[in-house]
């Protein structure tokens, strides 16, 4: 980030919610604030996965190795890496 800093750019990370399903949540949420503490980026930016259709992604959601999300485990999600973000960083919602 350093490097990236002094040439003047913006450093900005964006967190797909839900990407690791109902079964990868609580380790989605604990590696990603591990990554943006390490990193310190100036902004996280928080999106929601919409897996698109013949994606990879989208068959682990089709075939129930992963399940979706529902809104409310969205926002704990995002709660569970925020709370655990100790780096100064802007926070936004797209």
């Amino acid at each position: 980030a350093p490097i990236i800093r002094n040439a003047g750019i913006e450093f900005c990370f964006y967190v797909l919610l839900g990407i690791g399903g109902a079964e990868y949540t609580l380790e989605h949420a604990r590696e990603t604030a591990k990554v943006i503490n390490r990193a310190e980026p100036d902004f996280v930016r928080f999106r929601t996965i919409i897996p698109l259709p013949g994606s990879g992604i989208k068959a682990k959601f089709s075939s129930g190795e992963l399940t979706y999300l529902n809104d409310a485990e969205i926002v704990r999600e995002q709660y569970n890496i925020i709370k655990d973000i100790n780096v100064n960083t802007y926070i936004a919602n797209d």
